[in-house]
């Protein structure tokens, strides 16, 4: 019966389509789907759908061909079997998050711990892999929206994400990769997030200090309706999709890949 509905409402949408609306979430799921199994970052859209069509075919890619790694997946943003099935066979993945989740897959390759990643009980140098996908944006800020029994905070720290950069690189192996991702373009601070700019994405370099790292972005091109590849220079204006106070979504993301530094020794 759920999956019946969840059919009718992807064709709800694909003939009616509107942002956040009807059928909006599953449609979206499943033009991720595709992109996961067919690696086609140029999928033309019926309407607009936020930057997450991006960022999980992308780090699904980094990680499916992992193997017996420790994960670390701040936020939670990959905690659906969908993703989880793609990428977990031989890995043993952590789930951390701020509020305790919906969705719960325990076993003894999946843990869930809910705790502050700007002060958590983690042993150092643990992981292999650290994974927080639209996640460092919200640190500091008001986060009740996402979560109606979260007390509402009503005071913005929007330099909190330092102090979760540097406890991800404290639980991170040596070597180990931390792949992260936040909206990008014009620089704005809303009560739920921050878009990033260029400064702030140099600044995460600065505070994390990889011994290598590789950034690339993408942006919504409203012409041809598909998440394109593109520069810095062609969204550094772009602005992130609002309503009042609250930012919704992001017409830009930032990927960010950085390894951990570390000595070789002879």
């Amino acid at each position: 019966m759920i999956y019946f509905l969840k059919k009718i409402s992807i064709i709800y949408y694909f003939f009616f389509p509107r942002t956040f609306g009807f059928g909006y979430n599953q449609y979206k799921y499943s033009v991720i789907k595709k992109k996961i199994i067919y690696g086609n970052n140029s999928v033309k859209l019926r309407e607009y759908l936020d930057e997450r069509i991006v960022e999980i075919p992308w780090i699904i890619n980094k990680l499916k061909s992992t193997n017996n790694k420790k994960i670390l997946d701040v936020g939670c943003t990959l905690n659906f079997k969908y993703l989880i099935d793609f990428f977990l066979k031989k890995n043993k993945i952590f789930f951390i998050n701020l509020f305790k989740e919906k969705n719960n897959y325990f076993s003894n390759q999946i843990s869930y711990i809910q705790n502050d990643i700007r002060n958590s009980a983690l042993n150092d140098k643990y992981f292999d892999i650290v994974t927080a996908i639209s996640v460092l944006e919200h640190i500091g800020f008001d986060n009740s929206i996402y979560n109606y029994e979260f007390k509402k905070n009503n005071t913005i720290n929007k330099q909190n994400y330092k102090k979760a950069l540097l406890e991800i690189k404290r639980v991170l192996k040596k070597g180990g990769k931390f792949f992260m991702t936040v909206p990008f373009g014009k620089k704005q601070i809303f009560d739920n997030y921050m878009q990033f700019d260029h400064r702030e994405i140099n600044n995460i370099i600065k505070i994390f200090k990889p011994s290598k790292y590789k950034i690339e972005y993408f942006y919504f091109n409203k012409l041809n309706k598909c998440w394109s590849k593109t520069n810095p220079q062609r969204c550094k204006n772009n602005i992130a999709n609002s309503k009042g106070k609250i930012g919704i979504c992001s017409n830009s993301v930032a990927l960010i890949e950085m390894i951990k530094w570390y000595f070789i020794k002879f």
